[in-house]
């Protein structure tokens, strides 16, 4: 039976070594971090081991306040996961990291977090304008479901929020048609012109590309990459076809 959390960490450090997973204790001190996940962070097992994420030299440090305002109520059991986007641009490439945290129970009592990261490395040449103005000053910037994204989930079903992007980053009807394709829907490049047209122009009151986008720039009504996109790694592919590492 699993009496402690250094009994955990010891079965992920001989299981899980070269993972994205990371474990952090009720202070938010690292206490397990896989190889991957230190490589996504720049640092080495040394550096992070028993130390806070403020305390650790990394691309993502400066997110260390917001990362704890975001899980504190998974630690203090006010809330049973917290799911957010991490994005991260090192020099052309845009790095982006989707997390899943979870209380870690021991004896009924919360001993710390675990996470669960899965990470995506090689969009070149991305217009990060597209994430906002964080991206201008900071290395890094976070995406999370709060008001604003259910707003904008109300406002677009989830393939219309796919189709906007797509517009957004300048796709036209038929590269669009092939796309949702991947995504499972099947639309000839006409249903996508008239989706477009008759559905969702029409939610922004606009009636041509450059209207629409400038709506939703002016809106802020992209703050990250849409999710169907993040959990469909073949679409994610195609759409960035020709931004891609090919190392």
């Amino acid at each position: 039976m699993i009496s402690s959390l250094e009994q955990i960490v010891d079965t992920y450090n001989y299981t899980y070594s070269d993972s994205f997973i990371q474990i952090c204790d009720n202070d938010f001190y690292f206490q397990f971090s896989g190889k991957k996940a230190l490589a996504y962070m720049e640092t080495t097992r040394n550096e992070a081991d028993n130390r806070r994420l403020s305390e650790i030299s990394s691309p993502i440090q400066h997110l260390a306040t917001e990362y704890r305002k975001i899980n504190e109520p998974v630690l203090t059991g006010k809330a049973k996961e917290s799911i957010y986007t991490t994005y991260v641009k090192t020099k052309q490439s845009l790095v982006i990291a989707q997390s899943h945290v979870k209380p870690i129970v021991i004896k009924d009592k919360i001993a710390g977090l675990f996470i669960d990261n899965s990470i995506t490395n090689n969009i070149l040449n991305f217009d990060f304008s597209l994430l906002g103005n964080n991206f201008a000053e900071n290395s890094a910037t976070i995406t999370k479901m709060d008001k604003s994204n259910k707003e904008h989930q109300e406002l677009f079903t989830e393939i219309e929020e796919l189709i906007v992007f797509l517009i957004v980053i300048g796709k036209v009807d038929k590269e669009i048609a092939d796309l949702l394709q991947t995504a499972g829907v099947f639309l000839s490049r006409a249903g996508v012109s008239k989706l477009i047209a008759r559905k969702i122009f029409p939610k922004l009151n606009t009636d041509t590309r450059n209207q629409f986008i400038s709506q939703v720039f002016y809106r802020g009504l992209i703050k990250g990459l849409p999710a169907i996109l993040l959990n469909n790694q073949d679409l994610f592919n195609l759409t960035f076809k020709g931004f891609m590492s090919h190392n």
